[in-house]
């Protein structure tokens, strides 16, 4: 029987392992070892050993012990990926329905959490990308991303006035204390807490209001479609939610 580990079941563990280590029932402590010890090899960098995994190789561990500290519930935290924003890189954006046979662009990830759709600036605030100027012209590739996100504001926008056709949503302040300890050149650390922090609840909370819908790609303008330059309203939008509808326009024929 295959056995399938998704993504959600890895994010779990990784919240379950942090609850673990903040409960006052556990006890978990790093260590500092041997440095010469004879039971790993030489090219540790290159070819780290396996787990150790039975009674008398944990015994070994005990005895090459030098140093212990315990791991208190502040130094323990969620993290992800590092993704530094860069002007003209050309970033991914948010997308619910990636797979192998609908990978993201421009990256070709099979995955949302391996592709590149969220970004930290200079700044250490953190925004997801929900539009990177994907059009016909550039075959839904996206276009490189000039203007660094800075705003604080809650709904979603440009990020500044060069035209890069990007739409960022600002997603939360990683804060100094969190910095100083989990910051590093592969990681970021993600709030602890989405619904009590105040630093990141208003924003959760904007975005999290039922039925919203913040941005829409036209796959196919279409041809043919009418009347050049007229508007239609009250066009149903079909899906999750219930009562919602679009405006339609019609510029030369095709869908804007």
């Amino acid at each position: 029987m295959a056995a399938i580990i998704t993504d959600q079941l890895r994010i779990l563990n990784a919240q379950n392992f942090v609850s673990g280590v903040q409960s006052s029932s556990n006890s978990y402590y790093t260590f500092i070892g041997l440095p010469n010890s004879n039971d790993y090899s030489d090219d540790w960098n290159e070819n780290p050993p396996s787990p150790k995994d039975n009674l008398d190789q944990t015994n070994i561990i005990w005895d090459q012990m030098m140093a212990l500290k315990k791991i208190n519930s502040s130094d323990v935290n969620l993290v992800v990926r590092k993704i530094s924003w860069e002007s003209g890189r050309t970033y991914d954006m948010w997308r619910n329905d990636i797979d192998r046979d609908n990978p993201s662009n421009p990256s070709g990830s099979f995955d949302i959490y391996d592709s590149n759709f969220y970004v930290m600036n200079s700044d250490f605030r953190v925004y997801i990308c929900l539009y990177n100027n994907a059009l016909p012209e550039n075959n839904f590739q996206g276009g490189p991303s000039l203007d660094e996100p800075t705003f604080t504001d809650l709904e979603p926008r440009e990020a500044g006035s060069s035209g890069d056709g990007y739409i960022w949503k600002y997603l939360y302040t990683i804060q100094p204390s969190q910095a100083i300890k989990f910051d590093s050149s592969q990681y970021i650390p993600v709030p602890s807490d989405w619904d009590n922090d105040t630093n990141v609840a208003p924003v959760r909370n904007n975005a999290a209001v039922s039925g919203q819908i913040k941005m829409v790609t036209i796959r196919n303008r279409g041809v043919g479609l009418g009347a050049p330059n007229i508007t239609y309203t009250g066009v149903p939008i079909r899906g999750d939610g219930n009562g919602a509808t679009a405006t339609v326009v019609i510029n030369n024929d095709s869908t804007v």
